[in-house]
């Protein structure tokens, strides 16, 4: 083992005992009855673990990609957004072309829910899995940190309604995705802002069930044709349309980095 490996093992297993026992106390002691106190819980858990591994291995100078400039945090949120627009917005198009699927009006846009349910998830996720492990994880060996939290990401919706094999290997893709934006952009605001905007746009915009869940919504999608295609009850993540859409953007970021990669070893050449 080499004289590095306990540097990023040990704040990782930190944060990772910090995170479950805290979780496992408040679950006992709060005994959260609904989504939204499992949630914020779940929240708490997270920050408190980031914080405390921070603390003890990095003297608090860690930043997590969450303290950078007005502008390049505005940057990072409006791209995160577009990006899960453009995604969300290729599967469903191709959805509604290829089946039988059709949207009507809904009851509007669900606003408490989106405040109080899908935000918390969504900081809650982003600080657990493309967090203070994760980046420590990605110090060491990059494809093991988006190997490893994608893993467990798609493991925590195992219990989720409706779940099958295809959802869960496109929310593994969509785990790797977002890994692959923080890596990209060393910003944890794009993942955060494209988690949320996904789920956002998905559920209580276009109407597709989120991760199985359903809610209010501006429009409902009424599903017509292959439940391999539409997703059927898991909604738009259960769809092997969203896993054609998941796997050409991770190509194309792959693409992305490795061009900038070359111009990044061709300059340091030219200025040698």
């Amino acid at each position: 083992m080499s004289t590095r490996t306990p540097a990023i093992v040990s704040p990782v297993l930190l944060f990772l005992l910090v995170y479950v026992i805290l979780f496992v106390v408040m679950a006992l002691a709060v005994q959260p009855s609904s989504a939204i106190e499992f949630q914020w819980s779940a929240l708490f858990a997270a920050i408190v673990a980031n914080l405390v591994a921070n603390h003890f291995y990095d003297r608090n100078e860690f930043r997590y990609g969450l303290l950078i400039s007005p502008g390049r945090l505005l940057a990072n949120v409006i791209g995160g957004v577009a990006m899960a627009a453009l995604l969300v917005g290729s599967a469903d198009l191709l959805i509604t072309t290829l089946t039988g699927t059709r949207r009507v009006v809904g009851l509007g846009f669900p606003w408490l829910s989106v405040l109080i349910l899908f935000t918390p998830a969504v900081l809650h996720e982003e600080l657990l899995f493309r967090g203070y492990a994760f980046q420590k994880l990605a110090e060491k060996h990059i494809g093991l940190a988006l190997g490893a939290s994608s893993l467990i990401f798609a493991a925590l919706h195992l219990g989720n309604d409706h779940v099958g094999p295809l959802a869960l290997l496109n929310i593994l893709l969509a785990g790797i995705l977002l890994g692959a934006f923080y890596i990209v952009t060393r910003s944890l605001w794009f993942p955060i802002a494209a988690h949320w905007f996904w789920n956002v746009f998905s559920g209580p915009i276009l109407g597709h069930e989120v991760s199985g869940y359903e809610e209010g919504s501006v429009f409902l999608t009424v599903d017509a044709g292959n439940a391999l295609l539409t997703g059927g009850e898991f909604g738009i993540e259960g769809s092997a349309l969203m896993t054609v859409v998941e796997i050409a953007a991770l190509a194309l970021l792959y693409r992305q980095r490795s061009l900038l990669r070359s111009r990044v070893e061709v300059s340091r050449a030219a200025s040698a």
